[in-house]
């Protein structure tokens, strides 16, 4: 069984209500929701169901984002992302290399703190551009096949730039989509091979992940809503904030899962 037999309907509950909480932070912040996310199917399914779960549920909270406020896509930049990103799915199959967890962790916990690095050097990431937005396509391919998800990787290199919030918000949202796809897509192909005895196609887990896809539609059309609220002042202070609380979290939580391995 996928979900525990005791618990499934406890548990289905709790997944529901999670992918409408985290497609609402998103929607907001165009950030951190996924992680949260990631780490409650983590905690419920096998390593391969979590992927192809967390990675539907954020394809349809993504896209529904950035069909609510496609007009703010910016398509240049976001071209040459999807370059990159094949050049990185084309070089993680080409290469099989498989990273320890905790130590790709580590690596996306300190990618957050890179724009306050970038600062003080008078540098800075900017997706506009485009080198950067190639590179952050490579990065972005290779720490979400390895990690499952990588946030701070992509919101990294939107924290210095000049777009305004929809303008992040909607360009983050489209490329989230296409990374989200490919994952689902190299998972169901791991799934396949490794011929786990938990198919996704059964009942339980369908019906789960269909009312989760339904919720984080409801999530991100209210967080929509909040986000009209804010100003461009107080979104990129949050989003700076909340880039560097996430990124600690996941540093932290990886160092403890590194040490504990380890003894």
């Amino acid at each position: 069984m996928i979900l525990p037999t005791l618990s499934a309907f406890k548990i289905a509950a709790a997944l529901i209500c999670s992918a409408w909480i985290t497609s609402l932070i998103s929607a907001v912040f165009g950030m951190a929701g996924g992680l949260i996310l990631m780490g409650i199917l983590n905690s419920i399914l096998t390593v391969s169901l979590a992927m192809i779960a967390h990675g539907v549920i954020q394809c349809v909270a993504n896209g529904t984002r950035a069909i609510l406020i496609r007009q703010s896509i910016v398509w240049g930049p976001l071209t040459t992302y999807c370059v990159g990103f094949l050049i990185g799915v084309l070089v993680s199959f080409a290469v099989s290399f498989q990273p320890d967890k905790s130590l790709v962790g580590i690596s996306l916990g300190c990618v957050a703190f890179l724009p306050r690095l970038m600062d003080r050097l008078k540098l800075a990431l900017n997706f506009a551009k485009p080198s950067h937005s190639l590179t952050c396509g490579i990065l972005m391919s290779v720490s979400q096949l390895t990690a499952g998800a990588a946030g701070p990787v992509l919101d990294a290199f939107f924290a210095q730039t000049s777009m305004s919030k929809y303008q992040i918000v909607a360009t983050k949202a489209a490329s989230q989509t296409i990374s989200h796809l490919a994952k689902v897509c190299y998972f169901w192909i791991a799934i396949g091979f490794k011929g786990e005895s938990s198919s996704p196609l059964e009942l339980t887990f369908l019906l789960t992940l269909l009312l989760a896809c339904l919720a984080s539609i409801v999530g991100t059309h209210h967080g929509k809503a909040l986000l009209d609220r804010f100003s461009e002042s107080a979104f990129r202070k949050w989003y700076r904030v909340i880039l560097e609380v996430v990124g600690s979290l996941i540093l932290i939580s990886s160092i403890v899962e590194l040490l504990v391995s380890k003894s």
